[in-house]
């Protein structure tokens, strides 16, 4: 190979890195400009899907406040047609034994305190229908003993196992949660833990 080949070669391996070099170094400018846009497009995309998460834990905690609403409708028309009053007082016996949830100027500990209380409740309710015993078994399985052993509601699983799954995507999923959503979860605990009071 002589040298005029030799350069003739290394100058056609070496162009298309030259041209390239001199055409960003050219438009510098409107590349910074384009990867600034394409970065901050990319932030919106990441705030959407954030924001999909949100409004489908919020679409949950609206489902959960139907439930429970329907849970406590047939709940009182149990006590209406109850007409043994030692049965009303007896039911708010338990409602007292319901402990406050702590409010928290963290949302989620607002709503992981609330899910402890739903979990006292299950507990409770094991124990006063001599089902108890077993703590370290799974919230669900708890409240699948309930309804096979007690005129538990039958959509109460349901309802327990989207706190549970709102729960898990609060604490592991870390789904944002404002103190709007943890008072509404708070709220729709608080009314479980009353009703399993009243079982």
């Amino acid at each position: 190979m002589s040298v005029l080949e030799f350069i003739a070669s290394m100058t056609g391996s070496l162009a298309w890195p030259v041209v390239v070099a001199a055409i960003a170094i050219g438009l510098r400018k409107q590349i910074q400009a384009l990867a600034g846009r394409l970065v901050a497009r990319f932030a919106m995309l990441t705030e959407l899907s954030g924001l999909g998460v949100s409004l489908k834990f919020t679409e949950t905690l609206d489902e959960l406040e139907m439930g429970v609403k329907e849970i406590k409708e047939v709940s009182a028309a149990d006590r209406v047609t109850a007409s043994d009053e030692a049965t009303v007082v007896k039911r708010d016996e338990f409602r007292s034994e319901v402990p406050p949830v702590v409010q928290s100027d963290e949302p989620l500990v607002t709503l992981l305190e609330a899910y402890r209380v739903v979990e006292l409740a299950v507990w409770r309710a094991l124990e006063r229908h001599g089902l108890g015993g077993n703590r370290k078994k799974p919230l669900q399985s708890a409240i699948r003993t309930l309804q096979s052993n007690t005129v538990a509601d039958s959509s109460l699983l349901r309802l327990v196992d989207d706190l549970v799954s709102l729960r898990k995507q609060a604490v592991h999923e870390l789904v944002p949660v404002d103190r709007n959503d943890a008072e509404r979860y708070t709220w729709i605990a608080a009314d479980i833990a009353e009703y399993l009071d009243g079982l």
